[in-house]
């Protein structure tokens, strides 16, 4: 009897019902959106952190997030490596600089990734085969998840990042955040040029 109750009351009114269960359907998939970004930018977030070799990690204090991570004193790292236990210590530079597109010749932001390429620092097995290419002055490698944008990312590619001109070394697949549409590896030395 109760159930009939119920339902009659749902279906006295049909336009007010249906009004009612779009309002909540609504409400519903805008939770699962959020839901869905916040999942989006917990991934993006970790993506390069997931793949560095490290078991602590020194960060700067003006650190706010990677693409705004500050600067620390090389001696620090120096100071770091005497520590008893301290197997090694790597440098992982970050900075963000202008690609040229070898095609359309438009430039976009693309996120930079530098390290000694003969020391360890990414644990990711495709960076770790490729990183001695780096030893070429003027080489990056890039990732195969930068957007079509930036033109095209083959093996031998000349191009100009921040007015300099580079060769891509090889390809690797990482993926990239919120805070570039693409981004590169390159050794200290280019960086730093």
């Amino acid at each position: 009897m109760k159930t009939q109750l119920a339902w009659l009351n749902l279906l006295h009114q049909k336009t007010r019902t249906l009004v009612a269960v779009a309002g909540v359907s609504f409400a519903v998939v805008l939770v699962l959106l959020q839901l869905g970004f916040l999942a989006a930018v917990h991934t993006t977030a970790t993506l390069v952190y997931d793949q560095l070799d490290f078991d602590i990690l020194l960060a700067s204090r003006q650190y706010l997030y990677l693409a705004k991570s500050g600067t620390i004193k090389r001696v620090r790292l120096v100071q770091a490596n005497a520590v008893p236990g301290v197997v090694g210590t790597g440098a992982l530079d970050i900075g963000f600089q202008l690609w040229r597109n070898g095609d359309t010749g438009q430039r976009r932001g693309i996120m930079i990734y530098a390290i000694d390429p003969s020391g360890h620092v990414f644990k990711h097995q495709e960076i770790s085969q490729l990183q001695q290419r780096l030893e070429t002055p003027d080489t990056v490698l890039i990732d195969s998840m930068t957007r079509k944008e930036f033109g095209p990312l083959d093996e031998g590619i000349v191009t100009e990042v921040g007015r300099h001109r580079v060769q891509i070394a090889g390809v690797y697949t990482l993926g990239n955040g919120f805070g570039a549409d693409g981004d590169m590896l390159t050794s200290d030395a280019t960086f730093r040029r």
